[in-house]
């Protein structure tokens, strides 16, 4: 199985290494702990089909839970856990009675999706999900088991590699934000400016109901937390028109969080989008069914997911409901809310566009930060947010639930996550703060980071004061923090700067300190005294003001 070319996806990306074959101790034990561990399991190499008695079976897998237990305690890497439960099964044998290992597969899958919910490091990735969309006699191959061990076809082995890939691609790759619809011919058949509501594809039997199903797949993906957009070339009031208008509309205007209805380039209109949203291009996936638009945004967007749509329309509903880009391993609660605080993001820029003095209107809009201990009911949010947040994050560290506690035991006091609520709603829980200490004077800032749906209200420096307030109740002296470009985080590259960090490119005295997180002195290392009085823009909060 090493040797085939099918590897080759993920060896260009990633030093792949390969155990040998069942040698599972050494695999768990020997991988460095930074490594990401791949496990592959066919069930058919665990079951003795020479007993048909199940309760034999029912503890056959308690060696495996044990070593994935003891990975997940001992590294913060991600575990791979990739299954197939296909085994050689008869029609006739299973017609009075299950499957001899019913009880034994269905108890396992219980155990280790259990593990699951502790460990945010491990991810099952069912095979059987992308076997079955070929059959078993394109995927498994029995002469390659006899002279490989290997139980898949080289087809098979391509879809497992691909598997692999894409689940580690969205592990380390956030989901996309946005999805960008056209609306002729897309949410509808038929152009509503030539057609009239009437004449519109929508809600009849056949092509019309094709188009029901995919507007209630996109109702769902809104629900899950993506944002969804329109840019058509259309008149708007003709669009809205059938958005109040047509019965067959599953999709309503309050399910849309902001669009561009006009003639001009649907390129142009995206980035408007982006910039009005405050969201970065590779955010968004973009759904249209003429091949010139998406040629053209292809071109000139390079870094938008252009959706090929040249399947069969009756394709469209499926497509979309399991369209990677737009899919999450779990939806948390403040996903469930962030269509309302985007749209609340867009009353704030336009209510702060309209004003002369922003410090003054600022302080008018009630800002009610809240720091909060990192705890079991938000450290998935906190997560969350070092794995999705790209614009204000200082260093743009992708930190697992395991390591983010392994940072807060240094000093949990240091560490919190912050909530924000004003006059345009509830904006839940947006930024987040990680602090080491280093040694009795030192701490150092590992993570500092805001949601692009707060930005522009200088909570970072609401966060400051209060990062450096918890320090000096711990009697640390000094913060020392580092800026690392990312390419997507310009926005917060003078942050140091503009909260009056001294740049410690020419400092010395605190070498050791520094190594102790095995950084260098650089143009992008910086420190402030937790004694320090003035911060920026810190009277917009004054009413909740760190003591």
């Amino acid at each position: 199985m090493p040797s085939d070319s099918s590897w080759t996806k993920l060896s260009a990306k990633h030093q792949v290494k390969f155990g040998a074959y069942a040698d599972l101790t050494s695999a768990y034990f020997d991988t460095p702990s930074e490594s990401i561990l791949v496990y592959v399991m066919f069930f058919l190499d665990y079951l003795d089909f020479q007993k048909d008695d199940s309760d034999e079976h029912i503890s056959i897998f308690d060696s495996i839970i044990q070593l994935l237990t003891e990975r997940l305690k001992t590294s913060p890497s991600p575990l791979l856990f990739c299954f197939s439960e296909v085994a050689h099964r008869s029609l006739i044998k299973e017609g009075r009675k299950p499957f001899v290992f019913e009880d034994a597969t269905r108890d396992f899958k219980k155990r280790v999706y259990k593990l699951a919910e502790s460990h945010s490091n491990l991810f099952l990735v069912n095979l059987d999900i992308e076997f079955s969309k070929y059959g078993t006699q394109q995927v498994f191959d029995n002469r390659n088991w006899y002279f490989a061990h290997s139980r898949l076809s080289t087809f098979g082995l391509s879809i497992l590699v691909n598997s692999i890939d894409v689940t580690v691609n969205r592990i380390y790759r956030p989901a996309a934000k946005v999805l960008v619809l056209d609306c002729d011919h897309t949410l509808w058949g038929g152009v509503v400016g030539e057609d009239g509501i009437a004449g519109l594809i929508l809600g009849q039997d056949g092509v019309g109901e094709i188009f029901q199903d995919f507007q209630r797949v996109i109702l769902a993906i809104a629900k899950r937390g993506i944002l969804i957009a329109l840019v058509s070339k259309n008149n708007e009031n003709d669009v809205w028109q059938v958005f109040d208008s047509h019965p067959g509309m599953i999709l309503k205007k309050k399910d849309i969080s902001a669009w561009r209805i006009n003639w001009e380039e649907k390129s142009q209109n995206i980035r408007e989008l982006a910039n009005e949203l405050d969201l970065g291009l590779d955010s968004f996936v973009f759904w249209d069914d003429n091949p010139l638009e998406r040629e053209r945004v292809q071109h000139l967007l390079p870094e938008v997911e252009t959706v090929d749509t040249t399947v069969e329309l009756f394709e469209w509903p499926n497509k979309l409901s399991t369209f990677v880009s737009l899919t999450n391993f779990i939806v948390t609660e403040d996903d469930l809310h962030k269509s309302d605080q985007y749209r609340s993001r867009l009353k704030f820029k336009r209510d702060q566009n309209l004003v002369f003095d922003k410090s003054e209107y600022l302080k008018s809009i009630s800002l009610n930060p809240l720091s909060l201990e990192i705890s079991e009911g938000n450290i998935l949010r906190a997560e969350q947010l070092c794995m999705k947040t790209n614009q204000y994050n200082l260093r743009t560290q992708r930190h697992s639930r395991i390591s983010i506690e392994r940072i807060i035991s240094s000093n949990p006091n240091l560490n919190f996550i912050v909530s924000l609520k004003d006059k345009y709603g509830d904006h839940g829980l947006a930024g987040l703060v990680l602090v080491e200490q280093l040694d009795a004077n030192y701490a150092f800032l590992d993570t500092f980071l805001l949601s692009c749906r707060v930005l522009g209200r200088y909570l970072e420096s609401w966060m400051l004061m209060e990062t450096l307030k918890r320090c000096r109740e711990e009697k640390i002296g000094h913060l020392i923090g580092e800026f690392i470009p990312s390419g997507k985080n310009a926005v917060a590259e003078e942050f140091f700067e503009i909260y009056n960090f001294q740049n410690l490119k020419t400092e010395n005295s605190i070498q050791e300190v520094i190594k102790k997180k095995n950084l260098q002195i650089s143009d992008n290392i910086y420190m402030i005294s937790a004694e320090i009085e003035e911060i920026p823009y810190s009277e917009i909060y004054e009413s909740h003001k760190p003591a």
